[in-house]
């Protein structure tokens, strides 16, 4: 959520809508394997319990993605002695997003574009 001061002459936000940071949790992931997250996002924070590897379920990891971006489900990943891993990725919340702007804030029924399209007919 994104809050402001509400003004008389309040104007659309004046930074970028097109990329925004979000928790994702990674599932069986080997701790010491957290750069993973770089095959969802920008890796930003990992919370103090991933960093302290002390949590063994998942790895919960703040990356930041682009509004026209789709998340995948699972990661593959190859480890030191070759073997494979399916690390399985959960998104708890993501913001609305816009596909017509790429940009998030507002969904594609509530975009602005399509008001004034409506408003015209």
């Amino acid at each position: 959520m994104l809050v402001r001061k509400c003004e008389p002459s309040i104007k659309r936000p004046d930074f970028d809508l097109h990329k925004l940071p979000v928790w994702v949790h990674l599932s069986h992931i080997p701790l010491e394997l957290c750069y993973v997250a770089r095959a969802i996002g920008v890796p930003l924070y990992m919370d103090i319990i991933t960093a302290g590897q002390s949590r063994l379920v998942y790895a919960k990891v703040c990356v930041e993605i682009d509004a026209n971006q789709i998340i995948p489900r699972t990661i593959d990943i190859i480890l030191k002695d070759s073997s494979t891993r399916i690390l399985w990725v959960e998104v708890p919340w993501i913001p609305q997003r816009c596909s017509k702007f790429s940009i998030f804030g507002h969904v594609d029924k509530a975009c602005p574009k399509n008001l004034k399209e409506i408003n015209k007919g």
